[in-house]
């Protein structure tokens, strides 16, 4: 009589290379870690952020989705982040990748305009706090035509002109009202 164990071997899970990324401040930064694991049956991973990391910063520990939104105090910078993912194994095995994140500012006022398909145009908008402003919009850079009163939130605003589809080209301004 032969008796025979068979002995599960772990392999350490991989984690695809991780690309360095530009963010600007306000922006939500988010994607998912990728990770391969050879092990039969598979391993549950766990998925963590290495010290450094910029304050609010996460990663979720199950499913590997990375998210930051840099705010005024972390930009401009360049955040070198480390992601490490683990496997439940009784000698749990891992591997780490690393990434660069370069956080741009805003200006104050209008900044990154877009424009859609359906022919709207939005910013981001950096102002001060509590402050009245009014979007206004032009053809010519004599006629502004008042397009939106708001006041500015503590964070960084989206303005959307619904507008635009009506103008092939048109200008913006953002001024503060007194």
């Amino acid at each position: 009589t032969v008796t025979v164990q068979v002995l599960d071997t772990n392999v350490a899970p991989v984690l695809e290379p991780l690309p360095d990324r530009v963010v600007w401040e306000g922006d939500l930064l988010t994607f998912t870690a990728l990770v391969n694991d050879a092990d039969v049956p598979a391993d549950t991973l766990g998925f963590s952020l290495e010290p450094g990391v910029p304050a609010g910063a996460a990663i979720g520990a199950a499913r590997g989705v990375f998210t930051w939104i840099p705010v005024e105090a972390e930009v401009p910078n360049t955040n070198h982040i480390t992601v490490t993912v683990t496997d439940n194994a009784p000698t749990p095995l891992g591997d780490s990748q690393s990434f660069s994140v370069i956080s741009r500012a805003l200006k104050l006022g209008l900044n990154r305009p877009q424009r859609f398909a359906n022919g709207d145009v939005s910013f981001r908008f950096k102002g001060t706090a509590g402050r009245r402003y009014l979007l206004e919009g032009s053809t010519d850079f004599e006629t502004w035509t008042p397009i939106r009163e708001f006041v500015a939130d503590p964070a960084i605003s989206t303005l959307t002109d619904q507008s635009s589809a009506a103008f092939p080209w048109r200008y913006f301004r953002a001024r503060a009202v007194e």
